[in-house]
Parts: structure tokens; sequence; C-alpha cells
């Protein structure tokens, strides 16, 4: 959801649900050693919450087949928010996240358009537990380093005007 402040600043926000599955590699470890795997875990993004700055330099029309004329725009973003890891307790928690991206809007007609975006969500984090073989059981985190998520968004836009129009 996003509010525009002017023609070229706006402000919003957005929740993302990130679901996680197991690789063939995770499944042929469970089967091999299920022992250490059950002791340990890996980290994913249950839930993800952001509050973005937009704003858009450029603006225009575009003619196809020389016929159908478009109005366009591009626009970047950053922000920053919060994201809920998931896992065992060793790599659970709530971490800050920076966003940043870019988008282009292809209006179908006047309040209405087809929207792309791309974004990089960063934060830092383990990215596993393991077990170590020489303590006695107890799990380590892996050393924590800076994630990147990317994603990738095809939507459509409703713009609602500032005003009514009036009838005459």
């Amino acid at each position: 959801m996003t509010y525009h402040l002017t023609d070229s600043f706006a402000v919003g926000g957005g929740i993302l649900l990130g679901l996680a599955y197991d690789s063939a590699l995770a499944e042929k470890l469970k089967s091999v050693r299920a022992d250490r795997v059950s002791e340990g875990s890996f980290s994913d993004i249950g839930l993800l919450g952001s509050v973005e700055v937009s704003y858009t330099p450029l603006f225009g029309k575009v003619a196809f087949m020389g016929r159908k004329v478009m109005n366009y725009d591009f626009q970047v973003s950053v922000g920053a928010g919060a994201a809920n890891l998931s896992g065992s307790a060793d790599v659970e928690g709530l971490v800050p996240v920076a966003v940043a991206g870019a988008g282009l809007r292809l209006f179908t007609d006047k309040w209405m358009a087809v929207t792309f975006e791309v974004r990089d969500y960063l934060y830092s984090s383990a990215l596993n537990s393991v077990v170590d073989p020489d303590s006695e059981g107890e799990s380590q985190l892996a050393q924590e380093s800076l994630r990147n998520n990317f994603a990738f968004t095809i939507g459509y836009s409703f713009l609602f005007p500032k005003v009514p129009k009036v009838s005459d």
C-alpha cells in the first residue's frame, strides 16, 4: 500500500510471507544422518514487514505500434523493516531489514496500472545452527553474514483521486 504525497514522492509499506521447504539435499541428509540433522536447523524468513519512501525521477508516454499511447513512470525506493526468522531456537528472532528497489508502472488508463518491481531485502543472520561433534550435543551458530533476498513482483495498481470528479 502506497500513498503519494506528490507526483514524485510517496510513502508506503508492505508485508511478505515466506514459505520454506526442504531441498533434495536436506532430504538426503535427513535420511543419512537423521540424528545430527534433528539437532541443528536452518533459518528462513517467516514474515517480513517494511516501510519505504519512493521517488519517481522519470515519467512519460510511449506509443505501441503507433496507436496505443500509454503513460509510464519509473520509481526507486528505499526503506527499513523487520523480519521474523524461524528455525530452531538458536536462529529464531526478529532482525532489522534494509530495503532497496526499483519499479516500473505502465498505466492502462487514468486510474489503473500494471506494476513491475524488483526489491532487495538485506539482513544479517546466521544461516544455520549445527551440532559440534566435539561438544556435548550443544548446537553452535554458523557465523553471521549479510543475506540478500531478492523479490520480483508483478501487480496491478488502482489509483484513487484526491478529490472525486464532480459531474456537470
